[in-house]
């Protein structure tokens, strides 16, 4: 019986080092892609036009012959979110139509207060 025992341990204990073994190879392999967000020396203003921030989150200004244009960030957002997000937002709207599209961003920084369940 107490052979046994010692077999088991030495199992399981194989078993931890093999994963952990893979785990690391696996970590080394793993590579990041570029970023999804550019951000940029871009002023972004709130409703009031006041400055909120001397940078933000970089979008075309043209996408395939539609031209936009920057929207402000509402005051509730500024003064909900922490000081460090940094935001983007601009509205897309083809000559002629009445159809538009806003594009919103907002990339968290190191301030994590603002984590919520979705």
């Amino acid at each position: 019986m107490k052979t046994s025992k010692w077999v088991v341990f030495a199992v399981a204990l194989g078993m931890m080092a093999v994963t952990a073994g893979w785990l690391k190879e696996f970590q080394g392999r793993h590579l990041l892609g570029a970023p999804g967000v550019r951000v940029g020396q871009v002023p972004i203003y709130d409703e009031k036009t006041n400055l909120v921030s001397p940078q933000s989150v970089v979008l075309p200004t043209n996408v395939l012959g539609i031209p936009s244009w920057p929207l402000p960030i509402t005051t509730g957002e500024v003064d909900t979110l922490p000081k460090d997000t940094t935001f983007g937002r601009r509205y897309y709207r083809s000559p002629g139509s009445d159809f538009g599209v806003q594009i919103s961003v907002i990339l968290m920084g190191r301030d994590h207060t603002s984590i919520h369940q979705p």
